[in-house]
């Protein structure tokens, strides 16, 4: 009586649950295989699961502008996929930036045109206040108060202007009465002149 022979070992399927990637159950799906078994199913699956990424980023209107940039018209290596999608960053990045930069400029024009809204609002109501006229309070009169007269004094009239000295002639000698008669008493060179013609020719007369 012979042995009974050892149980056959089960094959297992090393692609099975490998479907479970979306991205490949929808390319199982698109291709028709129902099991994966193969190395050349796993092939066929891979190149529809790359074709399928290809069509979808292309639907991107950002990816077809990356690839336009980069002059790349027929995808189909992962490696172009890599550059292209390195592309739409920079484009991505580049866009915020502008985008960026024209709200701050937007924002400062904004802020400029009001600031010149207000100043000129401002203007106005100063012409305004300036143009209004003027409440001066009437006020009532001070009385006049004068200053008393003074009472203006009688003229006094004016002094007599000094009259120049007049000096008399002196009188004659024998006029002339002194108590002493040996004073010698000097005559003006006129008066003696006049004594001399009195007595000229007299002399005869005399004893």
């Amino acid at each position: 009586m012979s042995s009974p022979s050892p149980p056959k070992a089960r094959k297992v399927n090393p692609y099975q649950g490998i479907n479970a990637n979306p991205e490949i159950f929808r390319a199982q799906q698109q291709l028709g295989i129902n099991k994966i078994k193969k190395n050349k199913h796993l092939a066929k699956i891979n190149e529809q699961v790359f074709k399928n990424r290809v069509d979808d980023a292309m639907g991107d209107k950002y990816f077809r502008r990356a690839a336009r940039d980069l002059d790349i018209n027929n995808i189909d290596k992962q490696s172009e996929m890599d550059r292209i999608y390195a592309q739409v960053d920079k484009n991505t990045y580049e866009s915020q930036s502008r985008d960026q930069q024209k709200q701050l400029e937007e924002q400062y024009e904004r802020m400029r045109a009001d600031q010149l809204a207000d100043a000129k609002t401002q203007q106005k109501l100063m012409e305004e206040m300036m143009n209004q006229p003027v409440y001066m309070p009437k006020q009532q009169q001070m009385p006049v108060v004068q200053a008393p007269r003074r009472q203006q004094e009688p003229m006094l009239p004016a002094p007599a202007p000094n009259t120049p000295m007049s000096i008399a002639a002196p009188p004659a000698p024998e006029l002339t009465n002194t108590g002493n008669r040996m004073a010698i008493i000097r005559s003006p060179k006129s008066i003696q002149a006049r004594s001399r013609r009195a007595t000229r020719g007299t002399s005869s007369l005399r004893n």
